[in-house]
């Protein structure tokens, strides 16, 4: 399991696959490497593919000191310098789009392409409530997954249920990260990539948080950018029917030459 210190703080990260085509993940909002799922697995085939575990995440170590969005960037180009990596596709699901972006804001040369998977941040989520006697896992997809997800993929949605359960982040972890987005406003990176730079936009249609005005706000101001939606899906579209969502890259890939 490889570690690296970037900036100061040791850091979990994977490399898979092989190839001059590079996809850099960002992870969503307290997940880990892991919770890219099959997703990962598929875009090894296509090329070389590195994750980490962002700050008091996964196995990489908390900060005992606040740190902001733009820390979390630093990071991440800390862990291209490293790897020597120059450029690659940046992939960010839900929180993790929101560093992506300011990557393509404060180092747009180390991006070839954009992907943002179910990223909010600009628009408050619309969460709603699910009934009052629903069982924790059940309330956990309510929040997060499409509505039919457990009935038509049981198997799929009690996995990911199983996964992202068994986490165990301390307090501290979430309220580091709560002050670090508040420190940097949605309006300092929404929506600000270069119109030179492809972007594809995916999002679920039942998504609560990256939801649908969230969708269409970044496609009208990232003039360079496709949106699609994928059907019957929530927050959690890259575990829900990634199938789709490769073919989606793919394609995405094919049309700029990437």
């Amino acid at each position: 399991m490889p570690e690296i210190s970037l900036n100061g703080l040791n850091t979990y990260y994977r490399q898979d696959g092989t190839g001059s085509r590079i996809f850099f993940l960002f992870n969503g909002a307290g997940c880990t490497t892991e919770t890219w799922g099959e997703l990962a697995e598929w875009l090894a085939g296509l090329g070389r593919v590195v994750r980490f575990d962002a700050r008091g995440a996964g196995q990489t170590e908390l900060p005992e000191e606040p740190y902001t969005l733009e820390t979390l960037t630093k990071d991440a180009i800390a862990l291209m310098d490293h790897l020597e990596i120059e450029k690659a596709i940046l992939i960010g699901h839900a929180f993790g789009g929101r560093i992506a972006q300011i990557v393509t804001r404060d180092y747009p040369e180390r991006a070839s392409a954009l992907i943002l998977c179910g990223t909010g941040g600009f628009y408050p989520p619309k969460t709603g409530q699910p009934p009052a006697d629903v069982s924790r896992e059940e309330a956990w997809l309510y929040h997060f997954c499409g509505s039919r997800f457990r009935e038509e993929q049981p198997e799929r949605a009690q996995h990911l249920l199983d996964e992202v359960l068994a986490m165990h982040p301390p307090p501290e972890a979430g309220e580091l990260r709560g002050r670090a987005i508040r420190a940097t406003p949605a309006a300092t990176y929404w929506g600000t990539t270069p119109d030179s730079l492809p972007v594809l936009l995916v999002y679920g249609t039942e998504d609560r948080f990256g939801h649908t005005d969230n969708a269409h706000d970044l496609a009208e101001r990232l003039k360079n950018s496709r949106l699609v939606f994928i059907e019957g899906t929530g927050h959690f579209a890259i575990r829900e029917k990634p199938e789709r969502v490769l073919v989606e890259i793919t394609d995405f890939i094919k049309e700029h030459g990437l």
